[in-house]
């Protein structure tokens, strides 16, 4: 039973999140021009990479590790960490050159500022991970839905203000950093921060295919 209800509210999540960035999409669609829209494009290009990976696939391989304890989870959170800080950096100092390629200068800007969300992601991953093996998907449905519904509300007011393509890299980067604050304050998980060599290189044995892919997903 228990089992059943974690899948239905993981449905609801899926299902009632998309259905609202699509509501959002057409209001936003209806306000920006549609280069704005391709300025949020061509910088998705990037940050998905470096969200692929920095998260290194290690939330997917935890979730397949029945046997996953503190230790896995310390260790997926302190390297992923780590690997999003670099990757960060990476897009901080490429920003110039990827604004030069599209000719579009206020891509650094932009790109620097959408680069904050690749740490929460990296973490959100594995918060997601640890509530899924606890079947708590009730509280993500929750945080998933609060922060979209938030996040889309506050893009349209700064569409409305003139904000242009930042409206669209603000919704997103508010979605996120709203998701792993909400389920920090919904479900006081606090991962103790330790690193172990081999249980990282054990996870990392399976999360490198899901980088692969995720990768090559995000090119496509």
């Amino acid at each position: 039973m228990k089992v059943l209800k974690s899948f239905i509210w993981k449905i609801l999540q899926q299902y009632s999140t998309a259905f609202l960035k699509l509501i959002f999409q057409v209001i936003l669609a209806r306000i920006l021009s549609p280069n704005e829209f391709g300025i949020l494009a061509e910088m998705l290009v990037f940050i998905s990479v470096a969200e692929a990976f920095s998260n290194g696939g290690l939330g997917t391989a935890l979730i397949q590790n029945k046997k996953a304890d503190e230790l896995d989870f310390g260790t997926a959170i302190v390297s992923s960490f780590l690997i999003s800080i670099a990757f960060y950096f990476v897009v901080f100092f490429t920003a110039p050159r990827i604004a030069n390629f599209y000719d579009e200068k206020a891509l650094i800007e932009l790109m620097r500022v959408f680069g904050l969300a690749i740490p929460f992601y990296s973490f959100n991953s594995i918060q997601n991970a640890f509530l899924l093996k606890k079947y708590e998907t009730k509280v993500m449905f929750i945080s998933s839905f609060s922060t979209t519904l938030l996040s889309g509300v506050i893009a349209v007011f700064f569409a409305l203000k003139g904000c242009g393509a930042f409206s669209l890299v603000l919704q997103n980067l508010l979605s996120m950093v709203g998701n792993v604050m909400v389920l920090q304050i919904l479900y006081k998980w606090r991962p103790k921060i330790m690193f172990s060599k081999d249980r990282f290189k054990a996870l990392f044995s399976f999360s490198w295919k899901i980088v692969v892919s995720g990768v090559f997903a995000s090119l496509l």
